[in-house]
Parts: structure tokens; C-alpha cells; sequence
């Protein structure tokens, strides 16, 4: 009796362990602005640090639109759209570069008990490509292929962050499609919108389809067939 009594004891401390690991995920909050200023993708750019910040951190995640009063928070958009972070901007606690429609940034700052970091850009695009830019900051790398994530989880950063970009080049291109064996051709739908995503990530903004009269999908008939 007494050894049984030391087993259930046992596997009592072991599920209050289990229980205070799981007690110690950081609370985060996303603040998006209201869905009637959401333009193009916002609310994808939304989901996707949701979704990074869940893969790669240890945290709990809520969503609303109105900032806290304490705690984490990232605020995601830009003043135009997110009237969170437009009162942040007005009063001095974050400073917003606006440089062009390709600039993004990922600022921390801290007020009273609220501390937190802004993801934005300069047009939904730009906001988009901040969320993956902080998704580096936090070790993940982007390739054509997949994502690349490091194996031990970790805390979200907070502080430090001072990024504002602006693309040198304005033109970022990549070619999806041309007429030979060695190209995307032959390529199921599925496999290139996954490619899609990943151009997306690495900051493409022009993707060049090369169309020629030899390519299987041109109208083309030779002794009725």
C-alpha cells in the first residue's frame, strides 16, 4: 500500500510540473485594427504572425482591436488602419518612419505596464512583409521550399527592435513560368501556390510569366488533333 501510495504520488507531482509548464506560456495580445479599415492583406498579414508566434513561441494568443492596458501586445497595421497604434504614433509612444509604400517596421516600445512591438508597413503588402521580417528576428528562415524553424521553442522578443526598411530596389521579380524542362512548367497548381507563398515571405513583389506559342497550353492543331 505504501509503495502504491508513492506511485500516486509520484504521478501527482509529475502532473502539477506538467500543469505549471503549461500554466507558464506567455499571454500575448494581437491588436489589428477594426475589419472596415482592414485593406488587401492586413488580415492575412494577421493571421500569419498569429500563426508564427504560436509555432515558434511558448505563448497563449487572444486577437481584439483595442489595446490593453497591461501586459504584451503586438499591434499590427499601419495608423491608417489601426486606430490602436495611430494613438501610439499621435502621443509619442512609437515612432512611425513613412518613407514609401514599400517601407515596413518593427519597433518595440513600452508604456507603463504594457509592453509590446509594432509590425506594420507602409500598404498591406509592406505590413505583410513586417510579420515575416519579425519572424527572422525570432530565427525563422524563409527558402522556396519550406520554413525553416528552429527545434526548441523560445520567448517572443520584445525589446531591441529598431527596424525600418525601405526596399532599394522597388522592383523585386522572380520568373514562375517559361517554355523548358527546367522551369515551373510541369508544376501542379498546388506545388506553385506554395512557391507563391514563399516568394511572399522573402519579399517578392513581381512574378514574371514567360508565355510562348511553343508551351502545351496554346491553342495548337496539327492533322485534326
Amino acid at each position: 500500500m505504501k509503495f502504491l501510495c508513492r506511485i500516486v504520488s509520484a504521478a501527482g507531482l509529475v502532473f502539477a510540473l506538467l500543469s505549471g509548464m503549461a500554466d507558464a506560456a506567455t499571454q500575448v495580445t494581437v491588436v489589428q485594427g477594426e475589419a472596415r479599415n482592414l485593406k488587401g492583406s492586413e488580415p492575412y498579414a494577421v493571421e500569419e504572425l498569429i500563426r508564427i508566434l504560436k509555432l515558434r513561441c511558448d505563448v497563449d494568443v487572444r486577437r481584439t482591436e483595442t489595446t490593453p492596458d497591461q501586459g504584451v501586445v503586438f499591434i499590427v497595421g499601419s495608423p491608417p488602419s489601426n486606430a490602436a497604434l495611430a494613438k501610439l504614433v499621435k502621443e509619442g509612444t512609437v515612432r512611425w518612419a513613412s518613407d514609401a509604400d514599400q517601407s515596413l517596421q518593427v519597433t518595440s516600445f513600452k508604456k507603463g505596464d504594457l509592453q509590446g512591438v509594432v509590425i506594420g508597413g507602409d500598404s498591406p503588402v509592406a505590413t505583410l512583409w513586417a510579420v515575416y521580417e519579425y519572424g527572422e528576428q525570432l530565427g525563422i528562415r524563409y527558402t522556396l521550399h519550406e520554413d525553416l524553424y528552429p527545434a526548441a521553442k523560445t520567448a517572443p522578443k520584445l525589446a531591441d527592435l529598431d527596424i525600418h526598411r525601405t526596399p532599394s530596389l522597388k522592383t523585386r521579380g522572380f520568373r514562375i513560368l517559361d517554355n523548358t524542362v527546367g522551369t515551373f512548367s510541369g508544376w501542379s497548381e498546388a506545388d506553385l501556390k506554395k512557391v507563391v507563398h514563399q516568394l511572399a515571405k522573402l519579399k517578392f513583389n513581381l512574378i514574371q510569366f514567360s508565355i510562348h506559342s511553343t508551351q502545351p497550353f496554346a491553342p495548337f492543331e496539327y492533322k485534326g488533333v
